[in-house]
């Protein structure tokens, strides 16, 4: 909340208006601090519609029954294709997934950590001061709560609290 509202405030006196305009439209539509924390997606995408019909193409000029046909060999065929790519992982959880978490583990060895007794930290690093809550999962960055994947901060008191070879686990 406090990078939100700094960041607020320093588009408020480049432009006023910005800033009250913002102020008009509700956070969880446009800021990741307002978004709701249990939805566990990091992406959030506008043009899905405009992305589906361009995927249908000449088609949309067919029957319904015909359009619905080819929607359905087109879902089967993209199941399909996913299947086959999990096939190929060597891990349970997704490579780009994967990757997140070993960038993010590089990333937390930079913060300096205040533990409590139970499962809470104050992470001190160089883009500032962020709250942990391990039990809750917790981060006062918002990301983990918004994607699921641990964020820096989190894979740091993980390592602290569990020991680095837990990281993986």
């Amino acid at each position: 909340m406090f990078h939100f509202n700094t960041t607020l405030d320093s588009i408020g006196e480049v432009d006023p208006k910005a800033k009250q305009w913002l102020l008009k439209i509700d956070p969880y539509c446009w800021s990741r601090f307002g978004y709701d924390q249990y939805i566990r997606c990091d992406h959030v995408t506008n043009n899905m519609t405009e992305a589906f019909n361009s995927m249908l193409g000449t088609h949309r000029a067919q029957t319904y029954l015909q359009l619905l046909e080819f929607i359905r060999r087109m879902v089967m065929r993209k199941l399909q294709e996913r299947k086959e790519e999990c096939k190929a992982w060597r891990d349970v959880l997704p490579p780009r997934v994967n990757a997140r978490i070993l960038k993010n583990s590089q990333a937390s060895r930079q913060f300096i950590i205040i533990s409590d007794e139970d499962q809470e930290y104050e992470l001190l690093g160089p883009d500032g001061t962020f709250p942990m809550k391990l039990k809750e999962y917790y981060c006062g960055c918002g990301s983990w709560q918004i994607s699921g994947i641990p964020c820096p901060h989190v894979m740091a008191t993980i390592s602290y609290s569990c020991g680095r070879r837990s990281l993986k686990d």
